[in-house]
C-alpha cells in the first residue's frame, strides 16, 4: 500500500540513482571516476575495489527504492 506520493516519488529517486551507479560501475565512465569523491574512493580501494563499491551501493539503492516505493516503513516503535 502506497502511503502517499512522497513514498513513490522518494522510491523513484533512489531507483534512478542507483541505476545510475550500476550504469557507472558496469560501463566503467571515466567521467564519472574523475570526480573528486570517486577519485578519493579509487585512491584507497583501487578502481576495480571502487567499481564493486558502487556495484553494491546501487543494487542496495534499487532495493530500498523498490520497497520504499511500495509502501514498506521500518517502525522502530509503535
Amino acid at each position: 500500500m502506497i502511503h502517499g506520493h512522497e513514498d513513490l516519488f522518494v522510491g523513484l529517486v533512489a531507483v534512478a540513482l542507483g541505476v545510475g551507479l550500476l550504469t557507472a560501475a558496469t560501463v566503467n565512465w571515466s567521467w564519472y571516476y574523475s570526480l573528486r569523491s570517486a577519485r578519493w574512493l579509487e585512491s584507497h580501494l583501487t578502481r576495480t575495489g571502487a567499481r564493486w563499491f558502487h556495484g553494491l551501493l546501487g543494487l542496495g539503492l534499487v532495493a530500498l527504492g523498490i520497497l520504499i516505493a511500495a509502501g514498506w516503513r521500518w517502525q522502530l516503535w509503535d
